[in-house]
Parts: C-alpha cells; sequence; structure tokens
C-alpha cells in the first residue's frame, strides 16, 4: 500500500494542476466538487504547487453571503518552453508558456550551412530572441530543434537530412555554442503533436504537413505513432509519379517533388506567401500550377485514406492558406476516391497555423515538465 502512495499523491496533484491550466481562475472549493476529492486533499496539493511556483491567489469571488472564496490561477510563465524550427533558408522560434500560449514568434532568412559561423548565428539569434521575450532564462524548461530529417536516438542523431547542409552530429556540434538543454525533432512530428495539441482529434488522425519538404504524422489511440525505425509519416516519400520529377532524397516521382511548399514558391521568388497574394490577384498562370498541384495532392491524400481510413488534416505552410481552397481540393479527392460515394469531410486544415514546427518543439519540454508535476 504504501508503495503505490506517491503515485497516488502526485496523480491527484497532477490533476490539480491540470484543471487549474485549463481555467482562469477558481476557487477551492470547485476543484474540489470538479475532481471529487476533499477540501484537504485539495488544498494540500495547491500548498505543494504553491511552493513550486506554479500557482497564486489572484483576488477573491464576488459573493453574497459568506466569506468571499480565494481565486487561484496558474502563473504560465514560471517555465516556458522554446522552439527552434530549421529549414534550407530559414530559422524560426517561439516560446510557449505553461498554458501552451505562444507568447512571441519570430522567422529570418539564414541558409543553412555546416560552419561554425551559421551555429555562432544561430545562437546569438537564440540569445536576442530570449531577451527580447522577457522571459528569466531560468524559466526555459528547454528547447526543441525541429529538422526537415529523421531523428533517432533519443532526438541525438540526425540519421538523414538531405535538405539541409548540417552536420549528421549537430547535437554534439551545437552543443559548443548554447548551455540550453535541447532535443532534436523531425518537423512534420513537432507540427504534428503541435496541431494534436491545439485541436480536439478523434482517437485516430493523419497530420498531413506540406512544408518545404512533405511528411506528417500519425495519431493512433490518442498516442503519435512513430514507427519501428522512427520514420513512420514519411508520406513526401511515396510515389506519386513512377519515374517521374528527382526528389531530394534521391529517387523520381516522390510526392515531395510534387506536393511540398517549395513547389509553389518557386513561382513566386521562393516567397509561398506572395504565390498566394498573386494567386487571390487571379494571376492566370498561378493558378494553372496552382490546379496542378491540387490534383497531385488529391491522388497522395486518396493514398494515405486507403492506407490509414481516418481524418486527415492539411498542415504545414501550404496548411495555413489551404482554407479558401479546400472545398475545391475536397471535389478533386471525391474524384479520386477508392471507395466512392464517400464523404470527403475527412479533410481538415490545420488549427495551428503558426510555425507549428517550432510550437511542437516548444510543447515537447512543455509537456514533458507537466508529467512531472
Amino acid at each position: 500500500m504504501s508503495t503505490n502512495f506517491p503515485n497516488i499523491k502526485q496523480l491527484n496533484r497532477n490533476r490539480v494542476f491540470r484543471l487549474i491550466a485549463q481555467s482562469d481562475r477558481l476557487a477551492k472549493q470547485d476543484i474540489a466538487a470538479q475532481l471529487s476529492m476533499s477540501l484537504p486533499t485539495v488544498t494540500q496539493n495547491l500548498n505543494e504547487l504553491k511552493s513550486l511556483g506554479l500557482i497564486e491567489e489572484n483576488g477573491y469571488f464576488v459573493s453574497g453571503i459568506g466569506r468571499r472564496a480565494r481565486a487561484i490561477s496558474l502563473i504560465p510563465t514560471s517555465h516556458v518552453g522554446l522552439g527552434l524550427d530549421l529549414t534550407q533558408n530559414h530559422f524560426a522560434l517561439v516560446v510557449v508558456d505553461l498554458k501552451g500560449r505562444i507568447l512571441k514568434s519570430i522567422r529570418k532568412r539564414l541558409p543553412t550551412a555546416n560552419t561554425p559561423e551559421y551555429y555562432r548565428t544561430l545562437s546569438q539569434e537564440t540569445e536576442e530572441f530570449i531577451r527580447s521575450a522577457q522571459i528569466p532564462r531560468e524559466n526555459i524548461l528547454g528547447m526543441g530543434i525541429s529538422i526537415p530529417g529523421i531523428v533517432v536516438k533519443n532526438g541525438t542523431v540526425i540519421e538523414n537530412s538531405n535538405l539541409l547542409k548540417i552536420d549528421h552530429n549537430f547535437y554534439e556540434i551545437y552543443r559548443q555554442y548554447t548551455d540550453l538543454p535541447y532535443i532534436l525533432l523531425n518537423d512534420a512530428s513537432a507540427s504534428g503533436s503541435a496541431e494534436f495539441h491545439y485541436s480536439t482529434p478523434d482517437s485516430e488522425m493523419v497530420y498531413l504537413f506540406l512544408g518545404n519538404s512533405v511528411g506528417g504524422a500519425v495519431l493512433l489511440n490518442h498516442t503519435m505513432y512513430q514507427g519501428i525505425n522512427c520514420r513512420s509519416g514519411e508520406f513526401g516519400h511515396m510515389t506519386l509519379v513512377p519515374g517521374g520529377l528527382r526528389c531530394h532524397c534521391g529517387k523520381t516521382g516522390c510526392a515531395d517533388a510534387y506536393c511540398s511548399a517549395s513547389v509553389l514558391a518557386r513561382y513566386a521568388e521562393d516567397n509561398l506567401e506572395l504565390f498566394f497574394k498573386r494567386l487571390e490577384n487571379g494571376d492566370p498562370y498561378l493558378s494553372s500550377v496552382f490546379e496542378t498541384y491540387l490534383k497531385n495532392l488529391a491522388i497522395l491524400i486518396n493514398n494515405i485514406r486507403v492506407c490509414l481510413d481516418c481524418d486527415i488534416v492539411i498542415g504545414g505552410y501550404v496548411g495555413a492558406y489551404i482554407g479558401k481552397y479546400l472545398d475545391h481540393l475536397k471535389e478533386l479527392v471525391r474524384e479520386r476516391l477508392t471507395f466512392a460515394p464517400e464523404d470527403v469531410d475527412f479533410i481538415k486544415p490545420c488549427t495551428l497555423k503558426l510555425e507549428s514546427s517550432a510550437v511542437g518543439g516548444a510543447l515537447h519540454y512543455i509537456n514533458e515538465f507537466v508529467k512531472t508535476i
């Protein structure tokens, strides 16, 4: 009995913390009622959370009779997570608090290079970002670094990253440039985990990441399925056109060569925002380019649907713009559906549109910390 007691105690404390984190202000009596706990148990847990610097008393609730109840609130910036997303020509940084709020984000151009100058610039930009966010350094839990590649060995080794000109031992090399705790993450998986965090998916869902590479994440029974070799969701390397365009992986005809964001951005000075701005202004050539893109995307979506038979969320850089064109995409998918007639409402736009890979990196540390409370 005594062996299980600490686990039960931590479970109760965690339940109290999560309830407070989901609310603006709560009274002790409300916590007891919602969690079916005794007031002494709630009081003990509140005292522990307060001693950890996680909560505070935040005024009183108005009461017509008797004593007014004290309001309890989370201190959301007591601990924060950083996210750093690396792409071929840019980096993005975000900071996320315990409520999952994005406090600040930036995106800047910086071509990747396996050089001390590149690593030093990343470190300097990160330090400046921390200062500008006005977050005490001791409040930072760690930094999740997302990359377009396969990451293994608990986020410490890059097995493959054809798009980035950085060393496979980036994890060890970058230790020379920062004292922050960090972990490496696949960009699509990080983006998918962020989407799962902010949306309310069913137990099964596919996140299709349309960034400068194509990838994804698979949610099974409310859990991210990583695969035996951490390669689950590599939809970008499904063959879409046998013998077609060459992919960065060295093969031909991969979906990545037809459905990545760069396929569109290359027609607008490598600027996806500019592409969609010109598209909305009625550029006929870009309309033709985008129609071809959507037809290829429809084939990819149908292939994924046949394999996994669940909702498919369109995310990544293209996902941020897809909402306006979703109905047309659904019609193109309907024409391709293997098991027609079938409802195409399984195709959904992403909830998180801002630097989702970097946010997923930050949330890694937030979620791991919350488990320990």
